[in-house]
């Protein structure tokens, strides 16, 4: 037993300088990594606190009724934005930002100092649900990831779900087109 012990102590010895060696997963702490561990806890905070159903923007996950400033951190840089008064709240902004394959509105909070998410809007096959589902799809693909669910409202399928809406149309027995919206704007 003592000579298995040694052995065993001896080959650890020999192989614990190896694995030190090189910068291959070492990273230094500094102050500013400590900053982008904090800022990595926040977003990952942001993260745990999205509900309803999600769209991955390739950069990160997105929500209606998230605050903007937050989706723009996973949105990037837009191809276009819009500006036009709300029609749903007096005297503030609706903004449209748009995308290569999808956009996103927003909706003021009361005194027009904050933006939310108020619909996501998919235009084509490019970009797909979180769940995977994708324009062009079968709209019985829907309800194999959904389940059933869900409203009809003409050739719509609506899913509800943590106070939004996916929206899911159809056309010929396919899925023509995705929105997140949220229940904000039934008000």
């Amino acid at each position: 037993m003592k000579k298995r012990f040694m052995l065993m102590l001896a080959a650890g010895l020999f192989l614990f300088p190896m694995t030190a060696c090189g910068d291959d997963g070492v990273k230094t702490i500094t102050k500013e990594t400590t900053v982008e561990n904090e800022a990595a806890a926040a977003d990952d905070e942001t993260k745990e606190a999205l509900t309803g159903y999600l769209f991955d923007t390739g950069n990160g996950e997105i929500a209606v009724d998230m605050p903007m400033e937050d989706a723009l951190k996973a949105l990037g840089e837009e191809k276009d934005y819009f500006e036009a008064a709300s029609c749903a709240f007096e005297d503030q902004l609706d903004k449209t930002y748009t995308y290569d394959h999808y956009e996103v509105k927003t909706y003021p909070n009361e005194d027009g100092s904050k933006d939310f998410v108020s619909y996501i809007n998919l235009f084509d096959d490019t970009v797909s649900t979180a769940e995977g589902l994708y324009i062009g799809e079968p709209a019985e693909k829907a309800v194999e990831l959904y389940g059933e669910g869900y409203t009809e409202s003409g050739t719509a399928y609506i899913y509800e779900k943590d106070g939004m809406k996916l929206q899911l149309l159809t056309e010929d027995g396919n899925i023509s087109g995705i929105t997140y919206m949220s229940s904000i704007l039934d008000q």
